[in-house]
Order: structure tokens, then sequence, then C-alpha cells
């Protein structure tokens, strides 16, 4: 009874000592399991040729996964070239595209500010051959009512 109540006293510690106790037998047994399997390769009995199999099959996927990891990582960086070559084309276009723009707009601005000029000095020309004519007018009366007078000094133009 002693011995009952010193181990429910310690459960934890016996609790831990008890799964020690079951993984040392598990880890026996499966050492016992292996020794058994190698001798029996050793020996040459059916397992060895499997396992040769198995091994081979298992160098052969990992080469396989290590060609199609460096076939993967190729093809993305022609993928990344390819897309990065047509960014960079495209982008030159839409420089160019803009340059172009600009290059229209200048001339357009141009244009426009030549058909207005153009309107302007028709228009500033208009205003002075007016201003010239009234002057000649106004000077071509002078003369004439000078002459009129000193023909008969009665005569008036606004009668």
């Amino acid at each position: 009874m002693l011995r009952c109540v010193a181990k429910f006293a310690q459960r934890t510690l016996a609790a831990a000592f008890d799964r020690w106790v079951a993984q040392f037998q598990d880890a026996r047994r499966k050492l016992v399991a292996a020794r058994k399997v190698l001798a029996r390769m050793a020996a040459g009995v059916g397992v060895a040729p499997a396992f040769v199999t198995w091994l081979d099959a298992t160098k052969e996927a990992k080469a396989w996964r290590g060609k199609v990891r460096k076939t993967e990582r190729l093809l993305t960086k022609i993928s990344n070239r390819t897309a990065a070559l047509a960014f960079e084309r495209w982008s030159e276009a839409t420089l160019e595209l803009l340059q172009q723009r600009l290059k229209l707009n200048r001339a357009v601005h141009k244009l426009k500010s030549r058909a207005v000029s153009a309107a302007f000095n028709t228009w500033y020309d208009g205003v002075r051959d007016a201003k010239e004519f009234q002057r000649a007018a106004v000077k071509a009366e002078r003369i004439l009512r000078v002459g009129a007078h000193q023909v008969d000094p009665g005569f008036s133009f606004r009668s």
C-alpha cells in the first residue's frame, strides 16, 4: 500500500517514466526490425532488389525534380525578359508619341498665332488705311476750300 501511495503522490514523475519506457521499447522493436531487414538484404533475400529499385527510383525522381526546377527558372527568366522588353518598347513608343504630340501642339499653336496675327495685321492695316484716307480727305478738302475761296469767296462744301 505504501508503494501505491508513493506512486500516486509522484504520479507526474511516474507518468513521464512510463512514457519513457514505452518509447524505449518502441525504439528497441524498430531497431530489431531494422537489423532483420539489413540481415536479409546482406543475405540477398527478396528485400534487397526492391530496396535498390526504390533507391534508384528515388534518385531518378530527385534528379527529375531538379531538372524541372531548372527548366521552370529558365522559362520564368525568358518570360520576365520578354515582358521587360515589351514594357521597354511600350515605354519608348509612349515617350515618342508624347514628343510628337508636343511638336504637333507647338506647330498648331504657331499656325493659330500666325492666323490671329494675320487677322490683326489685316485689321490694323485697314484702320491705318482708313486714317490715312481720312487725313487725305481732310487735306484735299482744305486744298479745295482754299482753291474754291480764291475763286469764289462765298463757296462752301456744306451747303
